[in-house]
């Protein structure tokens, strides 16, 4: 491997250290108000759209998180964002 990513493997080797392509080694979550969405609001969602109920609602809108995720990381669930 050549380039600055072959040398950043072979100084992490040298030290004992092992990673696996595509893999965080280590990320933490900023965590946010969890929410309280119904079923078609949640597929709305995660379609990339705006809730029917919420469009004629704006301090509904205004009050959710549209970019938040749910993530499990060592059997913990967290709702927020991924800070790597």
């Amino acid at each position: 491997m050549a380039g600055l990513f072959g040398d950043l493997d072979e100084a992490f080797a040298a030290r004992g250290i092992h990673g696996k392509e595509g893999v965080t080694l280590s990320a933490s979550y900023v965590k946010v108000l969890r929410q309280r969405n119904g079923r078609e609001e949640i597929a709305a969602i995660k379609r990339g759209e705006t809730p029917e109920d919420w469009k004629d609602k704006p301090r509904k809108r205004c009050q959710k998180d549209l970019d938040a995720r749910w993530v499990k990381k060592n059997n913990e669930v967290h709702f927020g964002y991924k800070n790597r």
